[in-house]
Order: C-alpha cells, then structure tokens, then sequence
C-alpha cells in the first residue's frame, strides 16, 4: 500500500486530476439534489458523499492540508454511519421511506 502512495505522490497531475473528479461529484451531487433529481436522504447520496470526499482525501497525498483531511475524512464517517443506517432501515422496514423526525422548530402535535 505504501508502494501504491509513493508511485502515487511521483505523478501529481493524476492526484490532481483525482482531486479535480471528487470536486466534480460533490459539485455535481449537490446540483442534482437542488434540481429535485437526487435524494438528499437516499443511499447514492450518501455514497457519493463517500467516493467523493475519498478522491479528495487521495489528492492530499501531493500537497497536505490538515484543514482539508479533517473535512473529508469527516464526510467518509458520517457518510459510512448513512449509509449503515439506511440499510438497516431497509432491510427492517421495506415499505416505509426513511424519515428523519425534525427537533429543531419542530411544532409539536397536539396533546390529548
């Protein structure tokens, strides 16, 4: 594995050009969720989130930055936790859509 990241950090126009396509799927994740095509709640989302975040974390290899390695491996955790819930709610409940309850300005339902 060490050999794959010292090959790797020889070549920096491929670690940039890494970088450069996990930019392009969180640019383009974030597009489509806007536009009403993706899911922000679904597994491709979260998964996307994931392969992109882990393209930019390869890109660090050519030039380091602590700033940038903490978001993206933060993204690669919260994103893996998603995806684990998402797939236990699917095998568990199949006809009912994951739904998140709102806590934050939530009104709360009348009490009887």
């Amino acid at each position: 594995m060490n050999e794959i990241f010292h090959t790797l950090r020889a070549y920096p126009d491929i670690l940039q050009a890494i970088g450069v396509v996990g930019f392009m799927l969180y640019v383009g994740a974030f597009s489509a969720i806007q536009s009403g095509r993706l899911c922000g709640n679904g597994i491709l989302f979260s998964t996307n989130q994931v392969v992109a975040a882990s393209c930019v974390l390869i890109s660090l290899l050519g030039a380091f930055n602590l700033a940038s390695f903490l978001i993206q491996v933060s993204y690669i955790g919260i994103g893996i936790y998603g995806i684990a819930i998402r797939r236990r709610h699917a095998r568990t409940n199949r006809s009912r859509p994951l739904t998140f309850r709102r806590t934050v300005g939530a009104a709360l339902p009348p009490t009887v």
